[in-house]
Formats: C-alpha cells, sequence, structure tokens
C-alpha cells in the first residue's frame, strides 16, 4: 500500500514523502509552517494530482524531475520515459496513499 510520510525537519517545519507500493520514494513536498496546512494541503492535492497543467517538466544534463503545482518535487529520472511513468505512479499512487507520522511530532502547548 502506499503512503504518505508525514516529518518534521527543523523541529519547525513539517513536509511530507509519498511512497508506492514499492516502499520507493517517488515525491516529496516543500516545508509547511504548520502540521494543520500539511493536512489541508493533502486533500487539496488529491484533487488536483490528474490535472496535467499542475506538472512543470524540468531536465538537464540526463537529469529529469517535475515540480507538481510549485509544491511537490519528485525525485531525479534518468530519462524523460522513466519521469512519464513516475508522473503516471503518482497520479495512481497518491489517491490511496495512507496518511503516517514517521518522528513524533510533539506541539507546543
Amino acid at each position: 500500500m502506499s503512503k504518505i510520510e508525514i516529518k518534521r525537519i527543523n523541529g519547525k517545519e513539517f513536509y511530507f514523502t509519498v511512497k508506492a507500493g514499492n516502499n520507493k520514494e517517488i515525491l516529496n513536498s516543500n516545508p509547511f509552517h504548520t502540521l494543520d496546512a500539511l493536512k489541508e494541503a493533502i486533500p487539496v492535492i488529491r484533487a488536483n494530482i490528474g490535472n496535467d497543467s499542475k506538472y512543470e517538466m524540468k531536465g538537464e544534463d540526463g537529469k529529469f524531475t517535475f515540480v507538481f503545482d510549485g509544491v511537490l518535487k519528485s525525485k531525479v529520472y534518468a530519462s524523460e520515459l522513466s519521469r512519464k511513468n513516475g508522473i503516471k505512479s503518482v497520479k495512481k499512487n497518491i489517491l490511496d496513499a495512507e496518511a503516517v507520522t514517521i518522528n513524533p511530532i510533539i506541539l507546543p502547548q
């Protein structure tokens, strides 16, 4: 089963990683300032993940990536075809992914 791993970085910001069913990392988010903002973004991303106009293709020196809606960054692919297959994987995996917290998130009181 695919999953969205929620993590805290620098003791302040939050980000998530999308992993496919084979546990391979396929996507990372930009940092969010609050956990609530991250949690609110996930359903919006899921609702728009099929919109091809939200993908920005990047590539140079045999390294191909994509950015989704300025929020999610892909891993590096060796070819345009493998990047295209990566986008298909993202579209499939993020819809059913279970959100899980990896490192303990303790919010100040």
